[in-house]
């Protein structure tokens, strides 16, 4: 079952390092700022990790219509980001 881990905190505290230390294992994905993708979805053409928002793994059922986010709070986007993992990482990271 995959975990779903928030790491908060302000600008230059360390949680994106935090959060590529936790990404260099294979068991886990870093999906950047959840909450940034609702509001930013219809200008997104990249997904955290680089590649095209249709060719990510675990965005790009997700960002592939972005009408599908409408109305979606941060939580459930992230239940929604477990559900579409179905188990495939031990983790996932939004930071």
């Amino acid at each position: 079952m995959t975990k779903l881990v928030y790491i908060g905190g302000y600008g230059h505290s360390g949680s994106t390092l935090l959060e590529y230390l936790l990404a260099a294992s294979p068991e886990v994905v870093a999906c950047g700022e959840v909450g940034s993708v609702l509001r930013e979805r219809r200008r997104k053409s990249k997904c955290t990790s680089g590649r095209e928002t249709g060719d990510c793994p675990v965005w790009g059922r997700l960002l592939a219509s972005p009408a599908l986010l409408d109305g979606m709070s941060h939580e459930d986007l992230a239940l929604a980001l477990l559900a579409q993992d179905r188990g495939a990482h031990a983790l996932l990271v939004d930071s």
